[in-house]
């Protein structure tokens, strides 16, 4: 097997590893149109201010003599001069004739940017402070009150109790209160419904304080 086989051969089995390890994040490139394999190596890596991709082009003296040739490729921000000679002067002691790099500089790389910059965080999904509630698709037959209902003197005790129910004080603001007409009365507890077409947070904060002005509900 000459050297030109034996380095393609090298690049082959270094590729399949890279690609075990890096997934679907290495992206391969085939440069030279006389061959399939791929001549261009690239990686990508999510950091505080941007994304940085290296980009390593395999010659064909590649392991054997020559190292690859890279470009790093920030996306939104800069590496300054300082920098880029300081990590080129790194990769360029990693490499020894006859042996890959391609996973040193690559694991080197992430390592190095990731302490300067900070890796890439998501920022997290805060909820909308008024949410919509769920409102009935049919509200059941009610009666409305405002602040202004008052139950009547002349009323039976019985009625008058159950009037006592329908009472509340509106704050400015505040949806409408609709009350079931039928109350359901278990010995000596009544129970009746209420609904209201809200939808806010704070519109349902409303409602409840309009309901508690009510000295049967408050008790």
């Amino acid at each position: 097997m000459s050297v030109e086989e034996e380095n393609l051969q090298a690049q082959r089995d270094e590729l399949d590893v890279l690609g075990s390890i890096f997934g679907d994040d290495l992206v391969t490139e085939t440069a030279d149109s006389t061959t399939e394999q791929p001549t261009i190596v690239s990686l990508t890596f999510r950091l505080a201010p941007g994304t940085c991709t290296i980009r390593c082009h395999l010659p064909i003296d590649y392991p054997s003599t020559t190292p690859p040739f890279y470009e790093l490729l920030p996306q939104g921000w800069e590496l300054g001069d300082a920098l880029r000679e300081r990590l080129a002067e790194q990769l360029q002691g990693m490499f020894f004739p006859g042996e890959v790099v391609l996973f040193s500089w690559m694991s080197y790389l992430q390592e190095e940017l990731v302490s300067l910059y900070g890796p890439y965080e998501e920022e997290p999904d805060i909820p909308p402070e008024d949410a919509e509630a769920e409102l009935p698709s049919s509200p059941p037959p009610a009666t409305k009150y405002s602040t202004a209902a008052t139950p009547s003197q002349t009323k039976p005790a019985d009625e008058e109790d159950d009037l006592d129910y329908r009472t509340f004080a509106l704050p400015p603001g505040c949806p409408p209160i609709y009350t079931h007409p039928e109350p359901v009365i278990d010995r000596k507890s009544v129970f009746l419904a209420h609904t209201a077409p809200v939808k806010s947070v704070e519109e349902v904060k409303q409602v409840i304080q309009a309901l508690y002005t009510n000295r049967k509900i408050g008790e």
